[in-house]
């Protein structure tokens, strides 16, 4: 089929009386012939991740003792074996800054720089924007949505302890970008029906897809039968997300509104469904090129919730500080957290895109803000970095670094996909190089 199609395709439509916007994936008739860039000779997409998890991880049951491709996966790394070639784990990187613990790792893996401090006691900000929204400004010129900023749980209590603490991205001071914790909220704004439904019920119920099915139905005859399945599997995606986010009994045949399923209960959250809905969206979101550049609060450690999935019965920080032992119920903390991490690496590592995978086009900087919770140490902050970058980054490493700046991390990541930055941090947390022992 000579015929091809270009990247910025929509499927469009109306639904509950406003626009619906449907993104495809990359396609063989977008690619050129060998399915390494697109069609005009640009280059595939590049995505850049953030994803946070608070009150670090237990280093000796973390970090692998071995370095280079030999390292064994630890126990507190175990849920992310199916995913090991994917990753590489970093050690022997710093925080290089004093002041509030907790609060100075928390600016500095987003800033580079060291917080600001409020009246409060414990009131502290960023000084200048985070490092992700700096890349959006370049990756994500003229799409959709300039970020995807999600999370997993919140509260929404902070206990007076400042903007800092509560957001993983910011445009600069006082300007913090929210988490959004409901995938039903996230559904409505990627699919361009962002309004309250009023009127019948089986309008409410009805399928984005349904409202984009003139659009569906010209496009199909033009694909090949490779592309179509692509599609179909697409959309089916799609679909399923649709169905659980409204699997809920009804209520009857008033005034509907729209589901709001997902939306975490703070006394008994679903973590692993709110994440699997998340990681759901998120991957039809970059897959659809909708934007390049997002990130993933997983749980912060002022807001944390009290893990139900293994019977816990503290909040996860509080635990770091006060379980004895040999802290059990932290170490079954970390490894869930890990586990769901390893959900996102593995959806985006089964969806296809070129000759590769979406995965194989990202770079995602995973971290805690401290490197232990019970002894809030600055030393060996927990870093994995996932995915090649479009060939920029080897993976399925250890690599220990000599002490540098943990900010190192964001440079090199940044590089990765593009970004032609020469330098990253503030002061001691100054770096202008990178961690060339994954680059290739």
């Amino acid at each position: 089929m000579n015929q091809k199609l270009e990247r910025r395709r929509f499927l469009r439509g109306i639904a509950w009386g406003a626009p619906a916007l449907v993104g495809l994936p990359v396609l063989d008739i977008m690619l050129n012939e060998n399915g390494t860039a697109m069609a005009d000779e640009s280059g595939l997409p590049l995505r850049l991740g953030v994803w946070y998890w608070g009150s670090g991880v237990h280093k000796t049951r973390f970090f692998p003792t071995e370095t280079g491709t030999a390292w064994q996966i630890t126990s507190q790394l175990a849920p992310l074996s199916s995913v090991r070639d994917h990753i590489n784990v970093l050690s022997g990187y710093d925080i290089k800054a004093s002041g509030i613990v907790h609060h100075v790792g928390t600016a500095v893996m987003k800033t580079g720089a060291n917080y600001s401090k409020h009246a409060g006691q414990f009131d502290t900000d960023v000084v200048k924007e985070s490092f992700d929204v700096t890349a959006a400004r370049t990756l994500c010129e003229g799409l959709p949505f300039e970020r995807l900023d999600l999370g997993v749980y919140s509260d929404g209590v902070f206990n007076g302890e400042g903007l800092n603490t509560r957001a993983l991205s910011h445009n600069g001071p006082n300007l913090p970008n929210y988490a959004e914790t409901n995938p039903q909220a996230i559904f409505d704004r990627l699919f361009g029906t962002e309004i309250e439904v009023v009127g019948v019920h089986e309008l409410a119920r009805q399928s984005v897809l349904d409202a984009v099915a003139g659009d569906i139905h010209d496009l199909m005859p033009r694909l090949g039968a490779a592309d179509r399945v692509k599609v179909e599997q697409h959309l089916e995606a799609i679909r399923a997300i649709e169905r659980r986010l409204s699997n809920t009994e009804g209520s009857g045949c008033g005034a509907p509104t729209r589901p709001e399923v997902g939306q975490p209960d703070q006394n008994n959250p679903d973590l692993v469904r709110n994440n699997e809905l998340l990681v759901d969206l998120l991957s039809v979101a970059l897959s659809c090129d909708l934007t390049r550049v997002f990130t993933f609060r997983h749980h912060g450690w002022t807001d944390d919730p009290v893990f139900r999935e293994f019977d816990a019965n503290a909040r996860h920080h509080s635990l770091t500080h006060n379980e004895g032992g040999s802290q059990p119920t932290v170490d079954q903390t970390i490894q869930f957290t890990m586990g769901q991490f390893a959900t996102l690496l593995q959806r985006l590592s089964e969806t296809p895109e070129g000759d590769g995978s979406l995965l194989d086009r990202c770079a995602i900087m995973a971290y805690s803000e401290v490197a232990e919770g019970n002894n809030h140490s600055r030393e060996d902050i927990p870093v994995i970095v996932a995915g090649r970058a479009g060939g920029a980054l080897q993976t399925g490493l250890h690599h220990r670094g000599p002490g540098d700046s943990a900010t190192k991390v964001n440079l090199t990541v940044a590089r990765a996909v593009g970004l032609q930055w020469e330098n990253f941090g503030e002061d001691e947390n100054f770096v202008d190089s990178t961690i060339t022992e994954i680059e290739v």
